[in-house]
Parts: structure tokens; C-alpha cells; sequence
């Protein structure tokens, strides 16, 4: 039996590492692929038209034995987020079957309770993909104030934001006022499978509304991510204040890939700088590290 404290291992989990798999290039970005994969398909993690991310993802599947004949249409950078998904109940779902980031948001959700369950068995852990903040005790008053605001044009105007805020995962612990009253917010994750800078700062404007919003104690607020590219990485990275941590589901990985390339030129030196910052700095972790900082914190 394992020690009570410790974290299985979920470094690379299954439900993950089963949507990954090599995709055909596009005509654009088949002159990278050939030159730096050596034929015209890359890794689907990757975005084909950028040579650092073709190189740092192609390492890592290396690493991970990811073979190119594992061939996939499943394109983790440019899928769409579905609405919901068809499991309602704690079962594993066949990643392939959904689109990724809801696959992301199952596995997490799973992954994450199961993890605290084990790690604190004595604490009632609510963790769900349903419903908004304002179902948790710091965040009631936004659900009366969103209603203010659609009944009346002139203060939303004036107002000119939004008060529903949905993380991909919120994890709750009971109101320590009252077993009966609401959950309080413990944490909430934003699960970004790839970054892309016209849609990362998202998070920031979410997490935002989370900080200054909240009536009692402010929750963890983390991102989990699989970007391969340490430069995308850094641009939700720095900065205090919106994000505690970013949970990498590869870090071990993407840390050898980097070893193994920074040397290669300047452009994969600069990459593996940034990546040095972000983990001296401890802006980025394990994303094994994530159900243990949520259990004891």
C-alpha cells in the first residue's frame, strides 16, 4: 500500500498519451515537417508551422515512443471544444471519442478526485465540470449580480463585463460555517491542451474575476496544459497575481527534449531559456505535483 501523502504516478496518463499520434501536414507546412521530420506528417500536438514546436514535439514523442505509423486526424491545436460531454458519470471515456478538450477536462476531473480521495480520504470533495462559480459559497452574490446586469441594458453598459465564470475544473470542500450551506471554491483549473496567445489571456480575465470578486478566501487558481512550446508557455507564465501555477502534463518530457536540443542553435537555446525561467521561477510543475498541492493546501 502506498504511503499515505504520496501521489501515483500521473506524470503522462493514459487517457492523454491516447490521444496523441502523427498527422499529415498541410501543403504549408510540409517543408518543415520534411525538413525536421523527414517526411510530410508531425507530431498533432504541434503547431506544423512552427519549426521550434515541430522539433520539441517530435523529441518528446521520441521519448515517449510514440511511433509515426500511430497516424491520427485528431489535430489537439485546432479542435473545437464541444458543448458537453456524453458521460455523465465517473466512467473513463475513450479519449478519441471526444474532442480533446473535453477529453482533457474528463481525464482531469477524474484524475483529480480520484487523487484527492486517496491523498485525503477524510475530506468531502466535490470536483465537477458543471455549472459555474457561483454554485460555491465565495462566489453567490455574482449569480444576483449577473441577473442585475441582463435586466438592465443601461448598467450592463456601464458595467461592460461578465459575471458567470465557469473553470473546465472546480474543486469544492464543504462550507466550514455549516456542513449544510454552500461548497466553498478550493480550486479552480483551466485546462488549455495548447496555447495560442489570441485565446490564453482568457485566463487571466477569468481568474481576474476570481480574485476580486470572491467573499472569503481565494482559491487555487492553476492552469494545466500540454504546449510544447516553451516561448507560448512563458506568455501566460510571468506576470503575479491571476495564476499560481501552470500544471505541465509532459514536464518531464519537454525538460529532456529541451537537454537534448538547446545546444542545436539559437533558436532552440532561447527556447530552452525561457523553460529555465518558468521552472527556476516554479511557475511551472508536474502535473503529478497537482493533486498533492491541492490535498495539503
Amino acid at each position: 500500500m502506498r504511503p499515505r501523502g504520496t501521489v501515483r504516478n500521473m506524470a503522462v496518463p493514459s487517457w492523454f498519451t491516447d490521444t496523441l499520434g502523427w498527422k499529415q501536414a498541410s501543403r504549408s507546412a510540409t517543408p518543415v515537417c520534411v525538413k525536421y521530420v523527414g517526411e510530410p506528417l508531425g507530431p498533432n500536438l504541434a503547431d506544423l508551422s512552427g519549426p521550434s514546436s515541430v522539433r520539441i514535439a517530435k523529441a518528446v514523442y521520441e521519448i515517449l515512443n510514440i511511433r509515426r505509423d500511430r497516424r491520427t486526424t485528431f489535430d489537439i491545436g485546432s479542435l473545437e471544444r464541444k458543448e458537453a460531454s456524453p458521460f455523465d458519470d465517473r466512467r473513463r471515456p475513450r479519449a478519441h471519442a471526444l474532442a480533446a478538450g473535453i477529453a482533457l477536462e474528463v481525464g482531469l476531473e477524474q484524475d483529480i478526485y480520484t487523487s484527492l480521495k486517496e491523498l485525503a480520504p477524510g475530506r468531502a470533495w466535490k470536483v465537477t465540470r458543471r455549472g459555474s462559480a457561483n454554485q460555491f459559497a465565495q462566489y453567490r452574490h455574482l449569480a444576483h449580480l449577473q441577473e442585475l446586469l441582463k435586466s438592465d441594458p443601461t448598467l450592463k453598459t456601464t458595467v461592460g463585463r461578465d459575471y458567470t465564470v465557469s473553470s473546465d475544473v472546480m474543486v469544492g470542500l464543504p462550507n466550514p460555517r455549516s456542513a449544510n450551506l454552500t461548497h466553498v471554491l478550493h480550486a479552480a483549473v483551466s485546462c488549455k491542451l495548447t496555447i495560442r496567445s489570441d485565446r490564453v489571456q482568457n485566463v487571466r480575465v477569468e481568474f481576474g474575476t476570481l480574485v476580486r470578486n470572491r467573499r472569503g478566501r481565494l482559491p487555487h487558481l492553476v492552469v494545466v496544459t500540454a504546449e510544447p512550446l516553451p516561448s507560448r508557455l512563458v506568455s501566460i507564465g510571468r506576470g503575479t497575481g491571476e495564476i499560481d501555477t501552470i500544471y505541465h502534463l509532459l514536464f518531464e518530457q519537454i525538460d529532456e527534449a529541451l537537454e537534448s536540443l538547446r545546444n542545436h542553435d539559437r533558436f532552440m537555446n532561447t527556447q530552452w531559456q525561457g523553460w529555465r525561467e518558468l521552472v527556476e521561477m516554479e511557475r511551472i510543475r508536474p502535473y503529478s505535483e497537482l493533486s498533492s498541492a491541492l490535498a495539503n493546501g
